[in-house]
């Protein structure tokens, strides 16, 4: 690891220094499910041969077999795409009659460089496969088929027939800024016709009024801080991705995101809580390892640390270089697989890279979190994480309420912990006190009886004086 390395975190130093912290993903877009709405479109395919050619009596007796006459009632198809790849399996199974097997490997090869080429190009279609079917038959034309219709089977089937996705995507009105990746979330049904020659294409997506399009990004925890003698970390717990919209460039948080071939679908996330109003999310409490608290963001990871140094090791150099933690105690780490960082204190704890450069990004953290106010505050807390799976164990929350321990600020809560918390040592302390108590109230009545008697006795013998005066 040479000078430049080092300087990579210097010169990044400057360059990170925001509340927000964002790892960027790819494009994508969000969206509220509820408002999701079928769109169905319904393609009549006449295939250009006579009926008795072998393919098309092949696709009509696979097809018939699958049981998908064209007799049926008009209804909404809702049939999930992975389960059945319809055309497909009808393609699949054409040349699974034995009696025009040819085994010959010097032809399948052959076959295979031919269907590799048209794949490459994308002009795959049905007069070209028909013409290499009645040319040569082999035994593993559905391995190879099964390969080119396996990555996008819709997609596969249009272009099969020469119809363009694209323009079926404008059609049904589908903004097509993802390409043909929408086409892998629609269901589709492929029908047999009244002969061998024609056929039904059904496909069905959802539309969506709510859909926005933008760049998709991790989020990165907001307000860590160390709490609790620096023991625990605790943060706002938003949520975990958030879509940056390219039209207006805000920030839409989102519950989920799944990768839909090279873009990703995101549900977004309803509620107060999100990362516009992250004040509004619940708090989280993560044990630190040894000073060190670690979160993935793909394929970077987010430090946070109370010690003041580390050292970055590579294959190239064993020895490793001493590095300065940043003044927040913050920073993202990513590197190649041959890199890691070490931390030593009591335990000796490695984080290994996982991307192709080397970054190393301080970040600041401005809305820090602290401790509770009062033990109350932190039982109520912990009931809520309870309740979502996240609750501290027993003696976690035992330990926290220790360090939490009195405050002159709020005594009647102390005070309440103290009774609850140590129900035997307040008891015997409440009895001693009780004793105590009654003691002293013994000493003062005893001590105002004596009062009243000597009071007493003082005032008939100033009487008696009277009266003798008076004789």
């Amino acid at each position: 690891m040479g000078l430049s390395h080092v300087l990579v975190y210097f010169l990044l130093f400057q360059l990170a220094w925001s509340q927000l912290t964002t790892i960027p993903q790819g494009y994508g877009y969000v969206e509220d499910e509820d408002m999701n709405h079928k769109k169905c479109a319904t393609l009549q395919i006449n295939l250009p041969v006579e009926e008795n050619d072998y393919l098309a009596k092949s696709l009509r007796r696979d097809c018939c077999d699958a049981k998908r006459i064209k007799s049926r009632e008009k209804r909404v198809i809702a049939m999930f795409i992975a389960a059945v790849v319809i055309f497909g399996i009808e393609v699949w199974y054409i040349i699974r009659n034995e009696k025009q097997i040819n085994r010959d490997e010097e032809t399948f090869q052959e076959m295979k460089a031919v269907l590799e080429e048209l794949k490459k190009t994308g002009e795959l279609n049905y007069d070209k496969l028909n013409k290499i079917i009645h040319s040569t038959k082999n035994s593993q034309w559905d391995q190879l088929l099964a390969k080119f219709f396996g990555t996008t089977p819709l997609e596969g089937i249009l272009r099969f027939f020469n119809y363009d996705p694209i323009e079926l995507l404008k059609e049904l009105g589908f903004d097509t800024k993802l390409g043909t990746d929408s086409l892998a979330t629609f269901d589709y049904t492929f029908y047999c016709g009244a002969n061998a020659t024609n056929y039904e294409l059904v496909m069905c997506g959802n539309a969506n009024p709510t859909r926005k399009y933008g760049e998709v990004q991790l989020v990165a925890p907001i307000g860590g801080s160390f709490v609790y003698k620096e023991m625990f970390y605790r943060y706002y717990d938003v949520p975990r991705y958030a879509i940056v919209t390219e039209d207006s460039k805000e920030y839409i948080s989102a519950q989920t995101c799944q990768k839909i071939g090279a873009h990703f679908e995101c549900q977004i996330q309803k509620g107060p809580c999100n990362i516009n109003d992250y004040e509004n999310c619940n708090t989280v409490m993560k044990r630190a390892n040894d000073q060190v608290v670690t979160f993935e963001l793909g394929d970077t990871t987010l430090i946070a640390t109370t010690a003041r140094d580390y050292r970055m090791f590579s294959n190239n150099n064993e020895k490793g270089v001493y590095q300065v933690v940043p003044p927040s105690g913050h920073f993202l780490f990513q590197a190649p697989h041959d890199h890691y960082i070490e931390f030593r204190g009591e335990t000796i704890q490695k984080f290994y890279g996982r991307h192709d450069k080397l970054v190393v990004s301080p970040i600041n953290v401005h809305a820090k979190l602290s401790m509770f106010a009062t033990h109350e505050e932190l039982d109520k807390w912990d009931e809520v994480q309870m309740r979502i799976g996240k609750g501290m164990e027993s003696y976690e929350l035992s330990l926290v309420h220790g360090i939490q321990g009195w405050s002159w600020s709020h005594p009647l809560d102390s005070l309440a912990y103290f009774v609850k918390g140590y129900e035997v040592l307040a008891g015997a302390i409440s009895g001693v006190a009780l004793l105590i108590a009654i003691f002293l109230l013994f000493k003062f009545f005893r001590w105002m009886c004596r009062k009243l008697s000597c009071c007493g006795a003082g005032g008939n013998n100033d009487k008696e004086k009277f009266m003798l005066r008076q004789m």
